[in-house]
């Protein structure tokens, strides 16, 4: 039985599948399509490459078409990966000269560019009648002043040559008394620009935009990424545009190789394509259950996701106990004319008696449900497709024959294994998955995250909290020294996904400030709520230093604003 929540990398995907799971209306096909240089910003998970490769599905299939009818072709997508073996290659770690460096790292990405816009050319078919076969063959053996490999026409035979080229740099390279290879080496605007204004030259791709998806790009080196942000700088966007999807990290650099930067507005259009999950109705929100409906449509389940992933039963009566006791807490706190007031109290506590009934029978709330799911994704769509897969997966092998739902039972216990092994990576250490990363600063990151926990706990539990239901941050007291420290574990957290940065209105005069969520898979371990609530903690940055480096409780200020008290609320659970 095939399992609808796949969730393995978008390039693995079959075309058509992958159109077909694609949900349309957040393609950003009006930012791909455009003449302008475009940053998809987002976590990784997030879509980035499902959205470049969906569009550049939908651009060739339309280049395709105008093709066959010998029309003019309006774009040509050109899927350039920066992750592949061509492009993330570390042989400049090798040299001691910092502009031979500069110069492989350009070359091999230089490369791999031309070589995608040749596939790209040829992956149309009657594009090859679209130009004169001698006349071509001979351009490009006068641009590269060399002779083509033999082959069938001069497009394929161009494909050779840029392969060649690689294993001929790679042989140069090894020597270790070769410095000849350097006076042969290519740039952007040595090879890609001429391949360009020699294809364009055909009547039919005279008015062709060439878009350069880029995806990946936080994983190419220092110098691939500096000459990207050049090329990106290039005023002219005529022909050419560069679309480049990179995950929100610390260390990503807009630097050019001149020592300048690229703009925002000026050079490029920034897209966050990442959206907060509040409720029901935040755009994430909408969009996960399109994700989940879609897949289930398409493996032949007539279920929607709320059925197919219903909540708990007696978890639905115990909030609605807990509802109960709030408004009445809140009937007696305030008058009824102050409806608003009591609808906040209400919303605010109501999870928060739950789960502190929950706690003190010490045992974990039977975590389950299509928004308790969602929740747990923490705006990632790879993270809400895991635990989808993995309960799918779990009746496959109880020996469902036909899936119509995923018991209570069986999401509880998938859940509680996945947040498990979240806290086990950071007991075996993430310094052994991710690069740079010291035993050290491992221990460091694990120490924070059982802070954080400890401190989100103690809030949920104490009745006189305003807010017990946060599992958000803010960092307040900042100085260059205390960040110096923080910044680097905090970035371990982000590149390890068990941490996000978002971007929201400060209280003080709707500025702009920075919030972290931790990765919200890693609460039910610990028995809190991961559907939270619309707020953030403040905590100084000393405080968190401290956690992370001596193990320290990270302290809060408790308002005294309630005493709840609800014996034997669940006696009968």
């Amino acid at each position: 039985m095939k399992n609808p929540f796949v969730f393995n990398a978008a390039s693995t995907l079959d075309s058509e599948l992958l159109l077909r799971m694609f949900i349309s209306d957040h393609n950003y096909s009006r930012f791909i399509e455009s003449k302008r240089n475009v940053f998809l910003w987002g976590e990784r998970g997030c879509g980035k490459t499902m959205t470049l490769l969906y569009n550049k599905i939908a651009l060739q299939k339309k280049a395709n078409e105008l093709a066959s009818q010998d029309s003019v072709v309006e774009y040509i997508p050109v899927y350039v990966s920066c992750i592949t073996p061509l492009t993330f290659k570390r042989e400049h770690l090798l040299l001691e000269d910092e502009f031979k460096a500069a110069v492989i790292s350009e070359h091999y990405f230089s490369l791999s560019i031309a070589l995608a816009l040749v596939e790209s050319i040829i992956e149309i078919p009657k594009i090859v009648t679209f130009f004169d076969e001698s006349s071509l063959g001979s351009d490009l053996e006068y641009i590269f002043d060399r002779e083509l490999p033999s082959g069938e026409n001069s497009l394929l035979r161009l494909k050779r040559f840029l392969t060649k080229q690689f294993i001929l740099t790679q042989k140069e390279i090894n020597k270790s008394d070769s410095d000849s290879f350097y006076d042969d080496t290519f740039t952007f605007t040595s090879i890609v620009i001429p391949l360009i204004e020699l294809f364009t030259e055909a009547e039919k791709l005279k008015k062709t935009h060439f878009v350069f998806m880029m995806d990946d790009a936080h994983d190419l080196n220092i110098h691939q990424r500096s000459a990207l942000n050049s090329w990106i700088a290039y005023r002219d966007n005529s022909t050419f545009s560069f679309k480049v999807s990179a995950a929100k990290t610390p260390e990503y650099s807009l630097s050019t190789t001149s020592g300048g930067a690229i703009l925002p507005g000026h050079d490029y259009v920034n897209v966050d394509i990442e959206q907060p999950y509040q409720n029901n109705d935040s755009a994430f929100g909408q969009l996960a259950r399109k994700i989940i409906a879609k897949r289930l449509e398409l493996f032949g389940i007539q279920q929607s996701p709320e059925d197919f992933f219903p909540i708990n039963s007696s978890m639905i009566k115990d909030l609605e106990n807990s509802k109960s006791i709030a408004l009445d807490l809140a009937n007696n706190k305030y008058q009824p004319s102050e409806r608003k007031s009591i609808n906040d109290f209400v919303y605010k506590y109501t999870r928060a008696i739950y789960f502190r009934t929950r706690s003190s029978k010490a045992n974990r709330p039977p975590y389950s449900g299509l928004e308790t799911i969602i929740h747990l994704s923490s705006g990632v769509i790879r993270n809400l497709l895991e635990p989808c897969y993995v309960m799918f997966d779990d009746m496959v092998s109880k020996g469902s024959l036909s899936i119509t739902g995923i018991a209570p039972a069986v999401q509880t216990d998938a859940i509680n294994r996945l947040s498990d092994s979240y806290w086990k990576r950071l007991r075996d250490g993430i310094d052994n998955e991710i690069d740079g990363c010291t035993a050290e600063t491992a221990k460091h990151v694990e120490n924070l995250f059982n802070g954080l926990a400890e401190l989100f706990r103690s809030r949920l539990l104490d009745e006189s909290c305003s807010e017990p239901r946060a599992i958000a941050f803010t960092i307040s007291a900042k100085s260059d020294e205390i960040m110096g420290q923080l910044l680097p574990i905090l970035g371990v957290a982000r590149r390890a996904q068990l941490l996000y940065v978002r971007s929201g209105s400060a209280k003080d005069q709707g500025a702009k400030e920075d919030y972290y969520i931790p990765n919200k898979m890693l609460w039910p371990s610990r028995g809190l709520d991961p559907v939270g609530q619309h707020a953030r903690v403040s905590i100084q940055a000393g405080s968190l230093v401290d956690c992370a480096l001596n193990k320290t409780s990270i302290p809060y200020k408790s308002t005294k604003e309630i005493q709840l008290s609800q014996p034997g609320l669940f006696d009968n659970d």
